[in-house]
């Protein structure tokens, strides 16, 4: 099991009982769901990028919608394990595809593998610059989905953490500043990093983009903290999408863009962006994610 799998696989398997405390906010995402399901002329199929163990959507409701249902992560298993797959009846799942996909490009390239060691053996940009480009390959021509093509009346995108290669990534380089690796070096890999960050992210809505024939949705985590933050706080106490627009304008004029909303500024130049909501999802018991949920055409 790669990195980027066992990732997924920590992250699906909480012990916290997430189905029930994810209630209201499965309830806003069928909600925007089925409001773009209305006004499909077909209704042949939808997929589910980065489907998980089917908690922030309702199944059924795809199920009962299209003829069929393509879930699609890299663990799959806990798809199969998951409370919404398990409900559906026989006839119900003979409607759901599974397919195992790494959307990130990089699970199979050995990137991870004895980074450090590999990085710290680097004493000069040019080596430096081929471990880094040697596992992100070419990214711009990595398909997933290859055989879905234009097939999806709807495509749902679940929030992916495609951002866990760039934490990985500064885990490593954290690593390294920590034993006293040149700064030079460790700056020359961060910017390097970023920059292939920007591929990652434009193959993947390019891959998006060629997969949907109707609409995309994509529900994209842009503000991660703990519940009792003065941050978050501030932002429960008037939750609406102008006070949200507001707090995301100051945020961006004060920290510039992050990993969560990169993906999305850049799929509005590939898609016509027809709406956009904010939605507040209690990940956990101790953290809220505040979810940017956008519809393409």
């Amino acid at each position: 099991m790669t990195y980027i799998e066992q990732f997924n696989v920590l992250l699906n398997t909480t012990n916290e009982e997430r189905y029930q405390r994810w209630i209201d906010f499965r309830k806003k995402i069928d909600a925007s769901l089925l409001n773009v399901i209305e006004r499909l002329p077909v209704r042949e199929t939808a997929v589910v990028v980065g489907a998980g163990r089917c908690e922030d959507f309702s199944l059924i409701k795809l199920v009962n919608s299209f003829d069929k249902v393509i879930l699609a992560d890299i663990d799959l298993e806990s798809i199969v394990d998951s409370v919404a797959y398990k409900e559906l009846k026989k006839t119900e799942r003979g409607k759901v595809e599974l397919l195992k996909i790494d959307f990130t490009g990089v699970e199979n390239s050995g990137l991870f593998i004895n980074l450090e060691a590999r990085l710290r053996a680097a004493d000069n940009f040019d080596s430096i610059e081929k471990i880094i480009n040697t596992g992100f390959g070419d990214i711009a021509k990595y398909r997933f989905l290859k055989n879905s093509y234009k097939e999806a009346d709807l495509t749902f995108v679940s929030p992916i953490y495609t951002q866990f290669i760039y934490q990985q990534l500064m885990l490593t380089v954290g690593k390294l500043r920590s034993t006293g690796y040149p700064e030079n070096l460790l700056k020359y890999i961060e910017n390097l990093v970023s920059d292939k960050l920007v591929s990652v992210f434009k193959m993947f809505n390019d891959n998006l983009r060629k997969v949907t024939r109707g609409y995309l949705v994509v529900a994209s985590d842009i503000f991660q903290d703990y519940s009792d933050s003065d941050f978050m706080i501030n932002i429960k106490k008037n939750f609406n999408n102008e006070e949200i627009d507001k707090i995301y304008e100051q945020y961006h004029s004060d920290y510039g863009f992050g990993m969560g909303d990169l993906g999305l500024f850049l799929l509005n130049d590939l898609m016509e962006l027809e709406s956009s909501e904010w939605l507040l999802w209690p990940f956990s018991s101790k953290s809220d994610m505040v979810v940017k949920l956008s519809i393409y055409k």
